[in-house]
């Protein structure tokens, strides 16, 4: 699928991509041209994907809203992950999108529901507690402490991210 005919298809407004009036070119006939049109033009586009993100069918391909937003600001398919920036996967303003790598995209994803911060989790085994810090460098996960302590283990694991150069957040 190229920029031009993304271009064809949607209109961004506002972190939404609206359907544009498409061409009988896209189409089999005039006929489902017309139908098509009738119903969809003018509409926004998508709908939230079980993964959180807006997820848009073209010519019976789905794809990710922020992907084709980026691709219509910048006249070119992204070859990298599009983060979002504040880590809402619904936000799709473009000012919130980044074309980043797959490492920079997962040193902003938010901590764990069961994380305290990004790397330092609340373990429990056998009836005993305690707080385990980690950090993955180049999808290689270090085991940084484990403790009682949880100032300790979050100390652990910014001390981790400075010694890494780590870009989380």
């Amino acid at each position: 699928m190229t920029v031009d005919y993304l271009k064809q298809c949607f209109t961004y407004n506002d972190g939404e991509l609206v359907w544009n009036k498409r061409p009988a070119s896209h189409f089999s006939s005039q006929g489902r041209a017309n139908i098509w049109n009738a119903k969809y033009s003018g509409k926004v586009a998508g709908a939230v994907h079980k993964s959180g993100y807006v997820h848009v069918k073209v010519d019976s391909k789905a794809m990710k809203a922020h992907r084709i937003i980026w691709a219509l600001h910048n006249d070119c398919m992204p070859d990298k992950t599009i983060d979002h920036i504040n880590g809402i996967k619904t936000d799709n303003q473009i000012e919130n999108l980044r074309h980043v790598t797959q490492k920079e995209n997962c040193q902003n994803m938010k901590p764990r529901a069961n994380a305290v911060v990004s790397g330092v989790f609340l373990r429990k085994q056998r009836g005993y507690e305690y707080w385990y810090a980690s950090i993955s460098i180049d999808n290689v996960k270090k085991h940084l402490i484990a403790t009682t302590d949880l100032f300790e283990a979050i100390c652990a694991r910014k001390s981790a991210e400075n010694k890494y150069g780590y870009l989380g957040v």
